[in-house]
């Protein structure tokens, strides 16, 4: 009985979670996290719509579960004849990857971020935090953790450089930007009251981030938020085997 109680509770646990995430990429904020930008904030607006957020939580979330599993069917084809393509390995892929550019990203380590990415990507994150360094700034995020991580896209060709697939990343953190003396100078949440503030605040998001062959790794290519998710829940499957 105490199992049947644990499980309903955390099944309850991650859909109020995905509640989080869902003020978040309806909100027209964004964190200045890597991949990220900072503007705007929530407000009353979103209360007041909120049984018909919860209805667009549920229905996105099924559309990516939808995805999700039909990328895993394809993905135990494609592993028979190329390990590279089990679930798991790009499951635990993803994760690693997500984990080790966040951290490069907080620390301007630009030598580790340009290992990672595709020269197009790094590109124009070099030059963020570029601006950032000339500004005496830098990102901190404090807890990072992924609560699921699910592959909803996966790109097979013949030319396997142009092979990809796609982490749907369910995160939190505390996310803020310090200067050069450590004292904050932007609270990068959603609420109006602690960005004026500058008050600290652990926020959910979710982002998907699309990984690009290249040899016998994989590169980030980009990172999509996920008011975006139509792009990698519609994107076609590919096989071309």
């Amino acid at each position: 009985m105490r199992e049947c109680v644990s499980v309903q509770f955390r099944r309850v646990s991650s859909f109020l979670m995905k509640l989080m995430i869902l003020f978040v990429l309806v909100s027209p904020y964004a964190f200045a996290r890597a991949g990220g930008g900072r503007n705007g904030g929530t407000g009353l607006i979103y209360l007041i719509l909120m049984p018909f957020l919860i209805a667009y939580a549920w229905y996105v979330n099924r559309r990516i579960n939808k995805k999700k599993k039909a990328t895993e069917e394809l993905l135990n084809t494609l592993s028979q004849a190329d390990s590279s393509w089990k679930e798991e390995n790009l499951e635990d892929y993803a994760q690693q990857s997500f984990n080790e550019i966040q951290e490069a990203w907080c620390k301007q380590d630009l030598a580790k971020l340009e290992s990672l990415l595709r020269p197009e990507l790094f590109s124009d994150w070099k030059e963020q935090i570029e601006v950032m360094q000339w500004n005496g700034e830098r990102n901190v995020m404090e807890g990072l953790s992924i609560d699921e991580l699910r592959i909803v896209d996966a790109q097979k060709y013949r030319d396997k450089e142009k092979d990809i697939f796609t982490a749907c990343i369910d995160a939190r953190a505390t996310d803020y930007t310090v200067d050069k003396d450590g004292e904050i100078v932007a609270s990068n949440t959603s609420s109006r009251r602690k960005q004026a503030n500058k008050e600290k605040s652990e926020e959910s998001f979710r982002e998907f981030w699309t990984f690009e062959r290249h040899g016998e790794n994989w590169l980030l290519l980009r990172v999509d938020q996920g008011k975006d998710w139509r792009k990698s829940v519609n994107a076609e499957l590919v096989d071309e085997e």
